[in-house]
């Protein structure tokens, strides 16, 4: 996937020394087995700084990044993996101060359950996606492995314990 970087983006020339509107493309060669997602949530132009709060929505299972394989590894035929969501940081507050939280899914009851210091709570997976997201933590799966998607974004039984047995997902 291509981004286009203009406006406060623009990319600084070596040899002209201006900004240049410019394309830049990702790709990934080795894969890792956990996969960790940074959203931008901060906002620093010239004149400015603010914290970003776009909800988002991300799956929960089978994230495939096969657009993003580099050229050299398509090549080689092998599949790009596919990963499970199995963690998230939330930022609450502003620039000024804030706290942070975690969600992380139990492999043992597929419940996600909520962070908050010395505090855990169950909660939802409805509860994980919105403007407060500001990381997420896949583990790869087995390869050949693809679940299916279930209501409240949970495994199917049993693909917790998969997951742990083949040692594709964090404790």
């Amino acid at each position: 996937a291509e981004e286009v970087l203009d406006k406060e983006n623009k990319f600084m020339c070596e040899k002209c020394k201006k900004r240049q509107k410019c394309v830049k493309k990702l790709t990934i060669h080795r894969w890792p087995r956990v996969l960790v997602l940074h959203i931008k949530r901060f906002q620093y132009t010239s004149v400015n700084r603010d914290k970003l709060t776009t909800s988002i929505s991300f799956p929960f299972h089978n994230l495939d990044l096969g657009d993003y394989i580099s050229e050299s590894r398509a090549a080689s035929g092998e599949p790009p993996p596919v990963y499970d969501l199995f963690a998230t940081s939330n930022h609450i507050g502003g620039l000024g101060g804030g706290h942070y939280v975690a969600n992380c899914l139990n492999r043992q009851d597929l419940q996600w359950y909520l962070y908050n210091d010395s505090v855990v709570s169950s909660t939802s997976s409805a509860e994980l996606q919105g403007p407060m997201t500001y990381v997420l933590f896949y583990s790869q799966q087995p390869p050949g492995t693809r679940r299916a998607e279930t209501p409240g974004g949970r495994a199917p039984p049993g693909a917790g314990d998969a997951a742990a047995a083949s040692g594709g997902a964090p404790p």
